[in-house]
């Protein structure tokens, strides 16, 4: 036997059962598997040994498997615990979740599933010893972000990034705009074997069209007006880590072609050189935008998409888990104030209320920014909690409003006028609030792309700003 086996604490008051398990789990997967009859036992093994899952019957004398959860999560809060039985209840399952149990299997267990169950629990405490040790070489609880919350968008979301984190996959994450799909990324990227190696980032609405090619894949000397000296690109920094590249479906169309040969066999040449060059990284792609409608428009290749799309990721807006706020609030509470040097807020119950009311079009983002504004503005008196008042938002959003005054004859084209001088007004809007913004992180905040900004804005007569 391996002595770097995982070892089994095996539970069950029927010997038979006992030794049809060790033995599937020892010939199987070559693991350590003990094996006590009852619930005290086990936790007299607990107390003497460690063990790296424990896999327990519900229903013993002398103890049921909810008890012996309760008391290993108290003994060792880490160690997955898995339960099984015959009895299928809904109530015990639930109750077992609550109380940490890392998956409920229903007797006669499936052979396959009861060693992906373990596997799978084995792994999941292998990545969150991961980030302990992290944090504990950091010295900051707080060093390192986190997908925060529990609800069930976020609990499955924490469980694909762990999965993705143990392979070497291609992974597209999708999802509005400020919903955390580069902190996904960044997970994905922190919790497996390329976690020491580089994480680069390429924002793909930020880059000029012209000088796209050379800061993806890099150039020689001599290549164009201005390369006096040759440069690697983003694809070499990235050479045995991560490349993340963060609004993809914004990438030129002519350069989608060298990107999917790249894909294909991880090799590229420099803008002006004749070498092949090879780099082993691994690719992240996100998009706040629908893919499918920009291939249909032509805009987006079609191999190309399926080619990033090999697993896909979707994170859910922030409104379709609000359960979550009251966790996100905090954590995010407690990033501002380290950062500030000021010490930790509190929200009442009538600012949860006000922003629970919120639809957050902008998303986790969008929420940091109206907490880091209450924060730095003081709202509230020291030692006391946020109120309310210190959130000023939008009437939730209706459908689009027709103006009454539109006529009912040739309305049609009169709606088209009104929209136009609507859109141009709003464009006018954004750029007197933010002047000195490129146009990419405008278009951002507008919730379109760089590409359709620049034509709308050369549309209403409204160019003249650097990008």
């Amino acid at each position: 036997m391996n002595a770097a086996s995982p070892r089994v604490l095996l539970v069950d008051d029927d010997p038979g059962l006992l030794r049809t398990i060790q033995v599937l789990l020892e010939d199987e997967k070559g693991w350590s598997v003990e094996t006590v009859p009852s619930a005290p036992l086990a936790l007299e093994r607990l107390r003497a040994a460690p063990f790296d899952v424990l896999l327990t019957d519900l229903s013993m004398p002398g103890g049921d498997g909810l008890f012996l959860l309760r008391e290993a999560r108290a003994l060792r809060p880490e160690l997955p615990v898995l339960l099984m039985t015959a009895f299928g209840s809904v109530r015990s399952a639930v109750e077992a979740m609550k109380l940490g149990a890392s998956q409920y299997l229903t007797k006669p267990v499936d052979p396959d599933e009861l060693i992906l169950q373990v596997e799978r629990a084995l792994e999941s405490a292998r990545l969150a010893g991961e980030v302990r040790g992290l944090r504990e070489r950091a010295g900051d609880p707080e060093s390192f972000d986190l997908l925060v919350g529990e609800s069930a968008p976020m609990r499955a979301l924490c469980d694909v990034v762990g999965r993705l984190a143990l392979v070497d996959s291609t992974v597209l994450v999708r999802g509005e705009t400020g919903t955390g799909k580069e902190l996904v990324a960044r997970l994905v990227h922190r919790g497996g074997p390329r976690a020491g190696r580089p994480f680069v980032v390429v924002n793909c609405t930020a880059i000029p069209r012209e000088l796209f090619e050379s800061e993806l894949f890099g150039h020689e000397r001599g290549a164009f007006t201005g390369a006096g000296s040759p440069r690697a690109g983003r694809v070499e920094e990235a050479d045995g880590g991560t490349l993340f590249l963060d609004e993809v479906g914004d990438m030129p169309g002519e350069l989608q072609p060298k990107l999917l040969r790249f894909l294909q066999d991880r090799s590229f040449r420099r803008v002006g050189g004749t070498r092949e060059r090879a780099a082993d990284v691994r690719v992240v792609a996100a998009t706040h935008r629908p893919l499918e409608e920009a291939m249909s428009a032509g805009l987006f290749r079609p191999d190309l998409f399926h080619r990033l799309n090999t697993i896909p990721v979707h994170v859910v807006p922030l409104r379709e888990r609000m359960e979550d706020l009251p966790l996100l609030a905090a954590h995010l509470l407690g990033k501002l104030a380290r950062r500030l040097g000021r010490a930790r807020p509190g929200l009442s119950v009538g600012a949860l209320e006000r922003l629970a009311a919120h639809s957050f079009p902008g998303n986790v983002r969008e929420l940091e920014n109206l907490l880091e504004r209450a924060v730095v503005l003081g709202a509230g008196a020291p030692g006391e909690p946020i109120g309310p008042e210190a959130f000023v938002l939008p009437p939730a959003a209706g459908g689009p409003a027709v103006p009454r005054s539109l006529p009912l004859r040739d309305g049609l084209p009169a709606l088209e006028t009104s929209f136009k001088a609507a859109e141009r007004d709003l464009l006018a809007r954004a750029l007197a609030e933010w002047p000195e913004l490129p146009h990419a992180e405008v278009a951002a905040r507008l919730g379109t792309s760089r590409r359709i900004l620049e034509a709308r804005l050369e549309e209403h007569g409204l160019t003249g700003r650097r990008l």
